[in-house]
C-alpha cells in the first residue's frame, strides 16, 4: 500500500501526468471516432440513402435543367433581338410645343409636333390657329434635318423629340 504521508517523487508525478495524458488522449480518440461514424452515416445516407436519390442522379438532373435553361435564354435573346429590330423603325420619339402664333388670338392653340424614329427620321406637324382660319403643315425630317425652313417652335419640338440625335 502507498504511504500518503510521504511526499511523491518526480517519477511518481510523471506516472500520474502520463496517466492523465493517456485518459485525455483516450477521450479525444473516442470522441473523434464517434464524429467519424456519424459523418460516415450521413455520407452513406447522402450517397445511397434509403428512398432518397443519390447525389449523382441529382447532379445529372440539375445539369439537364441548366442546359434547358440555356436553350430558353438563347431563344429569349433571339426574340429580344427581333423585337429590337422591329421597334427600331417605329416612330416613337415625340416632341410637342404649344404656342400663340398670332397676337390677336387669346390662347396657345397653335402647336408643332415632331415625331421621329431612332435614326431621326420622321416628320414635323405644325398647326397655326387663327381667328379666321387655321393652317396645317407637314414637313419631312431625315437624319434630324429638314429641307424646309423651320420656325423656332418647330426647332424646339425637334429638339424635344430627339435630344442627342444626329
Amino acid at each position: 500500500m502507498i504511504d500518503l504521508s510521504t511526499p511523491l517523487t518526480v517519477p511518481a508525478w510523471g506516472g500520474i501526468a502520463g496517466g492523465a495524458v493517456l485518459l485525455v488522449s483516450l477521450f479525444v480518440a473516442l470522441r473523434a471516432r464517434g464524429c467519424a461514424a456519424r459523418n460516415e452515416r450521413r455520407l452513406d445516407r447522402l450517397l445511397r440513402g434509403p428512398g432518397l436519390e443519390n447525389v449523382e442522379s441529382v447532379l445529372a438532373h440539375q445539369a439537364d435543367q441548366i442546359q434547358a435553361l440555356a436553350r430558353d435564354v438563347a431563344r429569349a435573346d433571339s426574340a429580344v433581338a427581333a423585337m429590337q429590330a422591329a421597334v427600331r423603325g417605329t416612330l416613337r420619339r415625340v416632341g410637342a410645343v404649344r404656342y400663340n402664333a398670332f397676337p390677336d388670338t387669346g390662347s396657345d392653340l397653335s402647336f408643332s409636333l415632331a415625331v421621329l424614329d431612332d435614326d431621326a427620321n420622321g416628320f414635323i406637324l405644325t398647326s397655326l390657329y387663327g381667328r379666321d382660319e387655321s393652317r396645317v403643315y407637314l414637313k419631312p425630317v431625315t437624319g434630324g434635318n429638314c429641307t424646309y425652313h423651320l420656325s423656332e417652335e418647330e426647332r424646339r419640338a425637334l429638339e424635344e423629340a430627339g435630344p442627342g440625335l444626329p
